[in-house]
């Protein structure tokens, strides 16, 4: 089953809510390709019962520098490693745990885990990607994958 209708409103949603973005959800043509040397941040929440699977917020370093100054009214560049971490991994948090309430059955959402670097993939044993989504804000692209046990 794909996602990608659910995950952009989701996406479009929760970003606007809390950093006043408006992003625009991306078709695999109008992506622009990222400098693989560029620092990412990816936040990853797994969810687990009669759904199984996790989603996963992937954006460069530089959008989420600017997410966590937005998020805790901080003068641009101000954040902390800290504070873009705690931004992300509550960006995916939130993305995941409105993803869940629209699965259907009982199912649980786990704290989010988050890395940053160059050149990661984010994978998960035994899950298959079922939605990739990328999204443009302010001329920069960033993405929210679900991948799930089939």
């Amino acid at each position: 089953m794909a996602y990608e209708e659910q995950i952009a409103q989701i996406v479009s949603s929760i970003l606007n809510t809390m950093v006043g973005w408006q992003v625009t959800p991306l078709s695999q043509s109008e992506i622009v390709p990222e400098d693989p040397e560029k620092i990412s941040v990816s936040g990853c929440v797994t969810i687990g019962g009669d759904w199984e699977g996790c989603v996963i917020l992937t954006m460069p370093q530089n959008i989420a520098h600017e997410s966590a100054d937005t998020m805790f009214a901080l003068d641009p560049g101000a954040a902390s490693k800290e504070e873009v971490r705690d931004c992300v991994g509550e960006l995916t948090n939130m993305i995941g745990g409105n993803f869940k309430s629209q699965l259907e059955g009982k199912n649980m959402l786990s704290i989010p885990s988050v890395v940053e670097g160059k050149e990661y993939t984010v994978s998960s044993p035994g899950l298959h990607r079922v939605c990739s989504q990328l999204f443009e804000y302010d001329g920069k692209n960033f993405e929210v994958s679900v991948l799930q046990r089939i």
